[in-house]
């Protein structure tokens, strides 16, 4: 069954010509993209014996306006509320679990169609032994962590892999109860894996403490970092124009400072003056923070050797500026660290992988 392809159904040929090669079929698909509804497929993996429900992640304004959904009476909601999680005697025990709005509306839709069409009734029945899996990336990953959560009751096994998810998903007491079922992977400085409310206030506040700070002139500062947005090759200010200050004056000492303290924010670092100061509003050191979903691991590459770690997903609190913030975060990247990781590690044993307790972030 196929839901609102275009009239030459080129998605669908799409997804069959890549996957022609696999012993696969495709059950359900639907490229409906509206507010809280993503797109989504049902596939029968029969190499792996699994039911893969797949969620697409960030593709269109649409998405964005569910991404984006951080004030306080769109970004959370009060699970036992809902209809099928208020009947979850283990979610909750440990407090009140609060979860991304637009994403767990997302999850409820997605959730709903599987249940009104008996796409997964009917695959179990000619496939009863298979394993039931959920997987998704961006905000894919946070709708498919939540979906998860409302599947788990009637499909105990589900597993769930959430790809780059967002790290705003589901608050702290939740967590417990999704390690058991979800898995998140992420890779180097992926910005959208350490985006949360409070995590954009806090860069924002250390954008201005930077700006107030500097003394040099602004546009000097946009050229300078939309030039290393595109080219890799340092700056030289001498083929720009602006002339370099000279190492004994106040400004290059200012720099100075500045860049030692941009290379430490993101670190181990426990300089009072690198804390941001309070919020001025109130309502925004009252947020609940939020949380990449599940057991997370770390993928990261240095000198061509990936390290995999076992993280605490508070160690994602703080976005990471550098370069590479928009690119770690694409679906190719961390595939290629997936690769990376499988092929140099047969027989991957998470109980000898360092795990950190830390609430710094990485």
């Amino acid at each position: 069954m196929v839901v609102e392809d275009n009239c030459c159904y080129c998605n669908t040929a799409a997804v069959v010509l890549a996957n022609e090669a696999r012993n696969i079929d495709l059950q359900f698909m639907s490229f409906r993209n509206r507010l809280y509804e993503v797109p989504f497929a049902v596939i029968a993996d029969h190499d792996r014996k699994s039911i893969v429900i797949t969620i697409r992640g960030s593709c269109s304004l649409i998405d964005l306006v569910t991404d984006l959904s951080l004030e306080d009476e769109l970004m959370t909601v009060d699970v036992d509320q809902d209809a099928t999680l208020s009947q979850d005697s283990e979610i909750d025990r440990r407090g009140e679990v609060r979860v991304h709005r637009g994403m767990f509306r997302s999850a409820r839709c997605v959730f709903d169609i599987l249940n009104k069409n008996k796409i997964l009734n009917d695959l179990f029945i000619s496939n009863p032994t298979y394993q039931l899996v959920v997987c998704g990336h961006s905000l894919g990953a946070g709708v498919g962590s939540l979906l998860t959560m409302l599947l788990k009751q009637e499909y105990p096994s589900v597993r769930c892999y959430a790809f780059a998810p967002p790290g705003c998903v589901i608050s702290e007491f939740g967590q417990d109860e999704m390690e058991k079922y979800v898995m998140s992977v992420v890779s180097g400085d992926d910005i959208v894996s350490r985006m949360s409310f409070q995590s954009l206030h806090r860069l924002r506040e250390r954008v201005f403490q930077e700006l107030t700070a500097c003394q040099r002139a602004k546009h000097e500062i946009l050229i300078r970092g939309v030039y290393q947005l595109f080219f890799k090759y340092p700056w030289q200010d001498e083929l720009s124009g602006i002339p370099r200050p000279s190492s004994d004056s106040p400004t290059a000492d200012l720099e100075s400072a500045l860049l030692t303290r941009r290379n430490s924010y993101g670190s181990n670092t426990n300089d009072a003056t690198n804390d941001p100061p309070p919020s001025r509003n109130p309502e925004h050191n009252k947020r609940l923070q939020l949380y990449v979903p599940g057991r997370t691991v770390y993928l990261s590459s240095q000198d061509g050797v990936t390290n995999e770690t076992w993280i605490d997903p508070k160690c994602l609190s703080d976005v990471k500026l550098s370069v590479s913030v928009l690119s770690d975060h694409l679906p190719a990247a961390v595939q290629k660290l997936l690769s990376s990781a499988s092929s140099s590690e047969s027989e991957p044993n998470p109980d000898n992988v360092e795990v950190v307790v830390t609430s710094q972030p990485v």
